[in-house]
């Protein structure tokens, strides 16, 4: 028998704390805000909280290096060196996504800035910017592997990318602090590279460092410690969350206004990172060799979510003046919980948001056919599939696409032709597989709707020919068969 205390007896409770902390963080960030507005002594405590100084340097270890620290300790001991190997494995796709991080939402949140809190002189509307600007900055939040793994993502694919964003934090963050000089000049002549350097270090090249090696050198230690050092991660997150609320509780309600605006940036800004991520891996999922689904989960999320707690914590550090710079942090921490819990549901594999759109008549299957030609994609097959209800009715075509889709690699073209026909351009399949193909997607049809009446043909084209010929081919053949396999060449 194991004595009491165990960690064998402790063990469930640690992981039952962590599930509990998962399915209620929403609710705990927005109560922790609210009580932190109407309390805030308990939070102002922590804020001013010295540890110790390190010997030295003359660093002060505070509460809130520490909170980053044990936040950073959870993502860095489930991380191996050969974690960032994943990256190689996937380099267009992860460039893509890091090319959303580091260019497109500093630019965004740059330009949304200026729009929505440009024309006010406050001090209030500075720090807000620069609160919202750090954020953009931050690399890929822990939590986002929580969501990846919940809608059956590549979990080590997004933990490498935060191990990636998080150790060239270093660089990239004082870096393109010294765009923010334009805009907030009136609250300081220089950016505080220094801090924001010593603050990284201690709380975040330090931790990742250890725990990289912890995971290394006692691996299964590092896996009994991950519920504890998970739970330490969730507490000291709301507990940073808890000081900077408290911090600018004071100042919230004078300038309700422009926090108001700000929060309603920053929220837009988080919409707007995720969007833009969902066109890149839409658009990689329609190239070959196609991007697989749980790698496109795992960089969606990782350009959507962003490691709040540091942006508080750093922003604490660096701008102690400044509270109200923290507000957009909070914010756009409870807005990425809400969003990619709500996003979780709709990315179960086969799912209509993250496949290609369906293209719409001809016109676009001809510049894809042209397209695939240029780049002698081998065997071409164009199966055109007539379907059309029993009873009479309409079919909804549109409607029955996800059902097809999921039949389909990623990088099939499907485009509706009319009311009752659409198309299926497969590349790199011999003669058999696409009959093979057309014939699982009529299953899927049936299945979906059992009245439905569903003929298909297959046109090969096997030299360059226009897709209206393809197209009228597999269309002869389709309505010439009772659901046999068909087959014209072109």
């Amino acid at each position: 028998m194991q004595p009491h205390g165990s960690p064998v007896s402790v063990a469930p409770l640690l992981g039952w704390l962590n599930r509990w902390f998962t399915r209620n963080m929403i609710w705990l960030l927005l109560g922790l805000v609210a009580l932190n507005l109407l309390v805030p002594r308990p939070g102002l405590a922590l804020k001013d909280w010295r540890l110790f100084r390190i010997p030295g340097v003359g660093w002060s270890y505070d509460f809130a290096t520490l909170a980053l620290t044990l936040m950073m300790l959870p993502a860095a001991t489930q991380c191996r060196l050969e974690d960032f190997a994943q990256i190689g494995r996937r380099p267009r796709a992860c460039a893509a996504c890091l090319f959303v991080i580091y260019a497109l939402a500093p630019a965004l949140a740059l330009g949304s800035t200026w729009i929505g809190l440009g024309g006010f002189e406050q001090q209030a509307a500075t720090e807000l910017r620069l609160g919202i600007f750090l954020v953009s900055l931050m690399p890929v939040a822990l939590t986002a592997s929580v969501w990846v793994r919940l809608a059956t993502g590549n979990v080590a694919l997004v933990l490498s990318v935060v191990a990636v964003t998080t150790t060239l934090s270093v660089v990239t963050v004082p870096l393109y602090s010294h765009l923010m000089p334009p805009f907030a000049h009136q609250a300081f002549t220089t950016v505080p590279v220094a801090v924001l350097v010593r603050q990284l270090a201690m709380s975040v090249v330090l931790p990742l460092a250890a725990g990289l090696g912890f995971r290394r050198w006692a691996g299964p230690w590092a896996d009994r410690a991950q519920p504890l050092l998970s739970l330490l991660g969730n507490l000291s997150f709301l507990a940073a969350l808890s000081t900077n609320v408290a911090g600018a509780s004071a100042r919230l309600t004078a300038d309700l206004g422009i926090v108001a605006i700000a929060g309603a940036v920053t929220l837009g800004l988080n919409g707007a990172f995720f969007a833009l991520t969902l066109i890149w891996m839409r658009w990689l999922r329609a190239r070959r060799p196609g991007l697989p689904h749980g790698d496109a989960v795992a960089l969606f999320y990782a350009g959507g979510m962003r490691s709040t707690g540091t942006a508080m914590v750093l922003t604490a550090a660096a701008y102690p003046g400044m509270s109200l710079a923290t507000v957009p942090a909070a914010i756009y921490s409870i807005s990425q919980q809400i969003l990619g819990g709500c996003l979780s549901r709709l990315l179960e594999p086969g799912s209509a948001l993250l496949l290609p759109a369906v293209a719409r008549g001809r016109k676009g299957l001809d510049a894809r056919l042209r397209e695939l030609a240029s780049e002698e994609s081998g065997n071409l097959a164009l199966i055109v599939f007539r379907v059309h209800c029993r009873s009479g009715t309409p079919v909804p075509l549109l409607k029955l696409m996800p059902v097809v889709r999921r039949r389909l690699r990623p990088y099939d073209y499907v485009a509706l032709l009319d009311h009752d026909r659409f198309a299926v351009l497969v590349t790199e399949v011999p003669e058999a597989q696409a009959s093979k193909i057309a014939l699982r997607v009529e299953e899927a049809l049936h299945s979906g709707m059992r009245e439905l009446s569903v003929c298909w043909g297959v046109a090969e084209a096997r030299t360059p020919c226009p897709a209206s010929r393809l197209v009228d081919l597999a269309s002869e053949r389709a309505l010439g068969s009772d659901s046999d396999a068909s087959r014209a060449v072109a």
